[in-house]
């Protein structure tokens, strides 16, 4: 009689646990599914705005903003939201977010890599190539923060011996 309880209560809860996984069919199902349960769930927000700019840029913002709102130390939503201002063509917002990202989490590649990269378009170069500098010295072999920097200082037309062998040091 123990056995087949045991039995029953497995089945049950292998059926119940099989309904509720059809429930979430992709990420996009999981994280909207949680927020309607959870809408204080910072991560969620962002990981469903991360999601969705490419194409429902104004929900996705709204999402991020509201992931902010819960968490003022999301440095991941700073720098998803700073790369979205950017894609809307607010450079200036975005360096600002961009670079609130870097300031929580200053070993945060990512988001150091974008903020070089919104502060090299708005010409602020000497700016951007030390983003590039400390990227180099956390990932010395990273063959694209050298790229980044010798394209600034290529700009700049400080190609000189000094300069790559600055680079070539970090």
């Amino acid at each position: 009689a123990r056995a087949l309880a045991v039995g029953i209560i497995a089945v049950v809860l292998a059926a119940a646990t099989w309904r509720q996984s059809g429930i979430y069919t992709d990420a996009e199902t999981l994280y909207r599914a949680t927020l309607a349960r959870n809408p204080e769930c910072w991560m969620c927000h962002n990981n469903l705005a991360a999601l969705i700019t490419g194409d429902r840029t104004d929900e996705a913002m709204a999402h991020l903003e509201m992931s902010l709102r819960i968490n003022q130390l999301n440095e991941e939503a700073f720098n998803n939201r700073g790369v979205l201002l950017r894609q809307r063509g607010r450079n200036q917002e975005g360096i600002a977010s961009l670079a609130e990202a870097v300031r929580l989490s200053p070993n945060y590649a990512i988001a150091r890599r974008n903020l070089g990269a919104a502060l090299q378009a708005a010409g602020r170069y000497d700016e951007a190539l030390a983003q590039y500098e400390y990227l180099i010295r956390l990932h010395p072999t990273s063959a694209e923060d050298h790229e980044d920097a010798g394209g600034i200082l290529l700009t700049l037309k400080r190609l000189d011996e000094t300069a790559l062998a600055r680079l070539a040091e970090r």
